[in-house]
């Protein structure tokens, strides 16, 4: 049965990511540099106790749950307001939520971190609780 759920939420979430939701959430980002991950690395997190690989994880992660580039990416991108699509656009799906649901569940079977979504609202709070314990397992 947990394997019937699985395949039904990789099937959903397929089929949210083929629509132009994508293309609307980059062009919301404006004219942001793209930063390569080293640079966001040393630009957002230089001296910080957080383990680097599992930053650049997680960054990559979170560009492919959102279908956004990681280096158009910023720590205080806010998952409600910048990273939201563009009101008025094709219908009125979003699949964001459910992009991180999935993506949380990995992050946590992987890293054995909990990641608590009511107190995540940006990028770097998402970071954060992913690298806020050792890794368990691989």
């Amino acid at each position: 049965m947990n394997n019937l759920f699985q395949i039904g939420k990789t099937l959903i979430h397929k089929f949210l990511q083929s629509g132009p939701l994508q293309k609307d959430r980059v062009k919301h980002l404006g004219e942001r540099q793209l930063l390569s991950l080293d640079d966001f690395c040393s630009q957002f997190y230089p001296g910080e106790d957080l383990p680097r690989e599992r930053i650049l994880d997680v960054l990559k992660d979170l560009s492919e749950a959102l279908e956004i580039p990681a280096g158009k990416l910023r720590p205080s991108d806010r998952f409600l307001v910048e990273l939201a699509p563009l009101k008025n656009t094709w219908g009125s799906v979003d699949d964001t939520d459910f992009s991180l649901i999935l993506l949380t569940e990995r992050l946590q079977k992987r890293h054995g971190v909990r990641i608590d979504m009511k107190t995540v609202k940006t990028i770097d709070d998402y970071i954060r609780a992913a690298c806020s314990s050792p890794s368990n397992a691989r």
